[in-house]
């Protein structure tokens, strides 16, 4: 495996892992039950105030969670199309589209499906583990996502 390959799978690995944590993160938030909700405002840990700081604005939070999703996926098709290029080159047309199969397959399974039924099984903690993160990128994509949480609720 040449340098070029192993970077690229390194590359597709954090970006996976990447879109599972958001992933998970925005199911255990929205999945929070009212009991939930009620623990989280007697808790007075750090994570917990920024849970329920994410919670207060949902839909600039739903807007952070989509710009992300969006950048992550873009991320992952583009770089396993170019894995999918060069394997083209070296052993035929064929890995075109096993490489896109499996891709999808990726991040459908990995970066989506399982994450989302983990974070349902422990919302709360799935919350709490996420929560600082959140509020981290939340805030520092605020220069994108206040007009168009703006414009959403026109």
């Amino acid at each position: 495996m040449n340098a070029d390959l192993a970077f690229s799978l390194t590359l597709l690995l954090g970006v996976l892992l990447l879109a599972a944590f958001f992933s998970a993160s925005e199911t255990a938030l929205f999945s929070l039950r009212r009991a939930d909700r009620e623990r989280l405002q007697a808790d007075r840990s750090i994570p917990a105030r920024a849970a329920l700081d994410l919670l207060a604005r949902p839909r600039a939070l739903l807007v952070a969670f989509l710009l992300v999703g969006v950048t992550l996926d873009a991320v992952f098709f583009s770089v396993s199309a170019g894995i999918s290029h060069r394997l083209a080159e070296a052993h035929g047309a064929w890995a075109i589209p096993a490489v896109g199969a499996l891709a999808v397959a990726s991040v459908l399974l990995l970066g989506e499906v399982l994450t989302k039924a983990i974070a349902t099984q422990a919302p709360r903690e799935t919350a709490l583990f996420a929560a600082r993160t959140l509020r981290l990128v939340r805030n520092a994509l605020r220069l994108v996502t206040g007009p168009l949480e703006s414009a959403l609720a026109r």
